[in-house]
């Protein structure tokens, strides 16, 4: 039984398959961290970004509105509380416009 054809070169098969297996992994591996990377990237661009925004509306706000009951208008982010334990890949955020007094 042992010299049938199943188990001819079963060890240098074997090793084979356990190479491929390892390098999956190792590969699996890499662009688990490529991805956290990635998704780190973006979410400090998209704050940046944010910012920028409520920069300009806030200067053109300050050239426009000159009323007394409004001091600034900003642009907040928030995760979507509905797709919380969602995967990463289907995150969305809520927008919404903030009006600020005397912070």
């Amino acid at each position: 039984k042992l010299s049938s054809s199943t188990y001819k070169d079963i060890e240098d098969r074997h090793r084979k398959k356990n190479i491929e297996f390892e390098t999956t992994n190792l590969a699996v591996s890499d662009l688990d961290n490529y991805h956290n990377a990635l998704d780190k990237a973006v979410q400090s661009f998209h704050t940046l970004k944010i910012r920028e925004i409520n920069k300009i509306i806030g200067e053109l706000w300050q050239l426009i509105y000159k009323g007394g009951d409004i001091d600034r208008i900003e642009i907040e982010a928030g995760a979507d509380e509905a797709n919380a334990g969602a995967k990463l890949s289907t995150r969305s955020y809520n927008y919404r416009v903030v009006m600020r007094k005397g912070d």
